[in-house]
């Protein structure tokens, strides 16, 4: 008797039906948290019990994310022939779900393609330690999107105002350069929440924002190369925006 081996499973078709389960695993987690009486139904399947508690838009965004990531992921696996591998690991679905769920929690474009470039970082085997892409994750699940992107506008903008002298003079030509409206209260919440993240790194002689508007001081006297830099982005800051705001592909 001829024995037969099972087909082989097409790259399209792994990633595909891989995504698809654990984008329904993560949304049944997420339609439970909403409502506690669904793990006591008999619905005829997951999708029918995912229907019945999850909102309609959550539901489109998240067949969305779905298709982006697949999508993605087939391409990528094309460059990386050894994608196929690692996306079937426990590294990459725990930080894919791990995603999901911050994406179930969040309508913000801005941040549901930091979160995708995050995951296809991780899948394309990026050097940034596996700690250090989880805590990632969950720094975008607190971030909003004027935080990244402040935190982008100081990384484009590092040469000009490493020498700022105050809060207020980055403030000021933030709102210039981008055009944004922001009140100075809300930006320097915004820039202490980057502070606490150690994304970025200030001075103790830079002036913070006070009620009192003082002069403003757009760039302090740049000098030669021996004086220190007042603004930084730090060494986790640059990983950070390398991995959530740079694509492999």
């Amino acid at each position: 008797m001829e024995n037969l081996s099972p087909p082989k499973v097409q790259p399209v078709d792994l990633i595909t039906n891989m995504i698809r389960s654990l984008v329904t695993t993560t949304a049944c987690t997420a339609a439970v948290a909403l409502n506690p009486a669904i793990g006591a139904l008999a619905a005829t399947t997951i999708i029918d019990t995912i229907n019945l508690f999850i909102p309609n838009t959550l539901g489109m965004r998240l067949d969305v994310w779905r298709s982006d990531v697949t999508n993605k992921l087939i391409s990528l696996s094309q460059q990386k022939k050894d994608l196929l591998d690692f996306i079937q690991g426990e590294q990459f679905q725990a930080i894919f779900i791990k995603a999901t769920r911050a994406v179930t929690e969040s309508y913000q474009r801005e941040k549901i393609q930091a979160l995708q470039n995050a995951v296809l970082n991780t899948a394309s085997g990026i050097d940034i330690n596996e700690d250090l892409q989880h805590s990632f994750i969950e720094m975008l699940k607190e971030l909003t999107p004027s935080h990244l992107h402040l935190l982008k506008y100081i990384f484009d903008h590092q040469d000009s105002i490493c020498r700022i002298e105050d809060l207020r003079s980055l403030h000021t030509l933030y709102t210039k350069d981008t055009e944004k409206s922001v009140s100075t209260d809300i930006f320097q919440t915004a820039f202490s929440k980057l502070e606490r993240e150690y994304l970025v790194e200030i001075s103790d002689s830079v002036e913070r924002i006070t009620e009192v508007h003082a002069p403003v001081h757009l760039i302090a006297e740049q000098g030669g190369n021996d004086k220190t830099d007042n603004l930084r982005i730090t060494e986790t800051g640059e990983l950070f925006i390398e991995y959530v705001f740079n694509l492999p592909i």
